[in-house]
């Protein structure tokens, strides 16, 4: 059990999440918001390369990557213009996200 939780810490540190104790110096609270904010987003992506569809995005090209996707899903949310009555249709709609 203990070294399941020391790979969570060393992936978060190692890969691309940048976990590290300068987040935390200031109180208890900002250290367990921040570490749970992290562990979130390390959840939605992993069910996101784990999807059906990203996975067949990545096998179309071999440009393509993880790290590609998310810079130009960044880049699209920065640039476009977000129609409210879209997004609270979107919001309401009922999907399932299907594991390769």
């Amino acid at each position: 059990m203990r070294w399941n939780i020391e790979n969570s810490f060393d992936y978060l540190k190692e890969h691309g999440y940048n976990l590290g104790h300068k987040f935390s110096r200031v109180s208890f609270r900002a250290l367990k918001n921040y570490h749970q904010s992290m562990l979130l987003g390390h959840l939605i992506n992993q069910f996101v390369e784990k999807s059906l569809e990203i996975v067949s995005l990545l096998a179309q090209d071999s440009k393509n990557t993880i790290i590609h996707l998310w810079k130009r899903l960044n880049g699209y949310f920065c640039e476009q213009e977000i129609n409210t009555e879209e997004y609270d249709q979107f919001v309401r709609k009922q999907t399932q996200i299907r594991l390769a």
